[in-house]
C-alpha cells in the first residue's frame, strides 16, 4: 500500500456515489473505483453508497431491439430516462443526508439526479466522447444521444468540481459541452498495483500485449509487428495478456497465451504482476482508449510502453523518455520500427526502464491523485466550513 498523507485537521463528511462493487478489481474503471474510495478514506469520512445498478429498462431494450430489427435507429437504452430516474431513487435511499459534499465516480448515471449538496465527479470522457470511441454512434437516434448529452452537460455545469483524469478529456469535454472551465481540474490517474522497490527485470527480449478486446486494441497489427522484429531479433517472445487470441495467433512461432488474469484472485494477481516484471516492453497499438492504466501499471516495474499519440496517452507516455509514441492509427512498420530501436540501443533503452519507473512511482500515483481532489474538494466547500480547510503537500502536477 502507498505511504498517504493524511489532513491534520477534522475531517469532512462525504458520500461516495458509485454503480461499482469496491470488490470488484479486474479491470482498470473497477481498479479506479476502488482506489479513489481507499485514498479517500485517507482524507474525509466517508458513505459507501453503492453499488448502484439497477436492471436495465427492458421494455427500452425492447423498442430499440425491434427498431434495429426494422432498419431504423435504436436507442441507448442503458441511459433510458426511466433507469436514470431510478438510479436517482436509489441515491437517495443510500446517501447521508448529514454529509457535506457528495463524490461521484463516473457521471453519465447520476445525469437525472439533483443533489441538494455540494457534488464533484472523476470522469475519463464525457459521454458523447465515449460513443465516438466505443459504439457506432449512427446505430442510435440523434435525438436520443442528444438528450443524455445534453442532461449530462447541465449536470457537469452544476458541480463544484469535474475531476478528470486527463487534460484530453477535459479539452474534448469542454470543446463538446458548455460548462464553466473554472469548475474544471486535471488530477490524473494511477495504477493499481503494487509498486515495487526495485526494477526486478531479467534481460528476456518478452513484449507483452494486454487487452480485453484482442482486435480491437491492436492484437493483430501487434502480431504482424512482432514477425517483423523476430527476422532480426529470433530470441523474442510476444506475450499476450486477456481476452484469448484466435488459434491462428497462438500458432504463431514464439506466441503465447498467458490467460485471463483476475486481481481479486491472488495467485492470478502475482502471475500478473510477474509477467509485467519480466517484460521488456508493452506494445499498446490501440484504437479505442481514454487513458490506458496498463501504461502506467507497467511503468511501476520499468517496463516502458510503445503506444499511439491518442487520447490521454501523451500525458503517460513521455516519448523519447519514458516510452515511444507513433502518429496515429498506428501502423505495422510503425510500431515493428519501435520495437527494433529498443532492441538495437540497449542503453538508451536502459535509460528509459529507470526513467518510466521513477516518474510513475513518484508522478502517477493514487496519493497524487487524490491529494489534488481533497484540496479541490475543501477549497469548493470551504467557505461555509472553514474549520475543515486542509494544509496539503501536493505532488507534482500531472503531466
Amino acid at each position: 500500500m502507498q505511504n498517504r498523507q493524511k489532513p491534520n485537521c477534522e475531517k469532512g463528511r462525504i458520500n461516495f456515489i458509485t454503480n461499482l462493487d469496491l470488490k470488484d478489481t479486474s479491470g482498470g474503471w473497477t481498479g479506479i473505483n476502488q482506489q479513489l474510495f481507499l485514498n479517500l478514506s485517507e482524507h474525509f469520512e466517508i458513505n459507501y453508497a453503492g453499488p448502484i445498478s439497477p436492471p436495465i429498462d427492458y421494455h427500452a431494450k425492447f423498442v430499440s431491439k425491434l427498431n434495429r430489427i426494422a432498419g431504423r435507429q435504436g436507442t441507448f437504452h442503458f441511459f433510458s430516462r426511466r433507469r436514470l430516474l431510478r438510479i436517482a431513487d436509489e441515491i437517495l435511499g443510500l446517501a447521508d443526508p448529514s454529509a457535506d459534499y457528495d463524490f461521484f465516480h463516473g457521471q453519465t448515471p447520476w445525469i437525472e439526479y439533483q443533489s441538494p449538496r455540494p457534488y464533484g465527479v472523476y470522469i475519463d470522457a464525457c459521454f458523447s466522447t465515449y460513443m465516438d470511441i466505443y459504439h457506432t454512434r449512427s446505430r442510435f437516434l440523434e435525438s436520443d444521444i442528444k438528450r443524455i448529452c445534453d442532461l449530462e452537460s447541465r449536470w457537469l455545469s452544476n458541480a463544484r468540481n469535474v475531476f478528470f483524469g486527463s487534460k484530453w478529456a477535459m479539452e474534448e469535454t469542454l470543446r463538446i459541452y458548455s460548462i464553466p472551465k473554472l469548475r474544471c481540474q486535471v488530477v490524473g490517474i494511477a495504477g493499481n498495483v503494487p509498486i515495487p522497490k526495485k526494477d526486478g527485470y531479467s534481460n528476456e527480449l518478452n513484449f507483452l500485449f494486454i487487452a480485453l478486446d484482442f482486435e480491437r486494441k491492436g492484437g493483430r497489427l501487434c502480431l504482424e509487428a512482432f514477425n517483423r522484429l523476430r527476422q532480426e531479433f529470433p530470441r523474442a517472445k510476444l506475450i499476450i495478456l486477456g481476452e484469448k487470441p484466435p488459434r491462428d495467433v497462438l500458432a504463431t512461432p514464439h506466441v503465447s497465451y498467458g490467460g485471463y488474469l483476475r486481481k481479486t484472485i491472488a495467485a492470478e494477481f502475482k502471475l500478473l504482476q510477474e509477467f509485467l516484471m519480466q517484460a521488456f516492453a508493452l506494445i499498446h497499438p490501440t484504437s479505442m482508449d481514454t487513458m490506458g492504466m496498463v501504461l502506467i501499471e507497467a511503468g511501476y516495474f520499468g517496463c516502458p510502453a510503445i503506444a499511439p499519440r491518442s487520447f490521454g496517452i501523451p500525458e503517460l507516455v513521455r516519448d523519447g523518455i519514458t516510452g515511444l509514441l507513433v502518429e496515429p492509427p498506428p501502423s505495422i512498420e510503425a510500431i515493428a520500427e519501435c520495437m527494433l530501436w529498443l532492441c538495437r540501443n540497449p542503453d538508451s533503452y536502459f535509460a528509459m526502464r529507470k526513467a518510466v519507473k521513477e516518474h510513475a512511482s513518484t508522478v502517477l500515483t493514487w496519493n497524487a491523485v487524490v491529494n489534488r481532489i481533497a484540496k479541490g474538494i475543501y477549497e469548493s466547500s470551504g467557505a461555509k466550513k472553514e474549520r475543515r480547510k486542509v494544509e496539503l503537500t501536493l505532488a507534482e502536477s500531472p503531466a
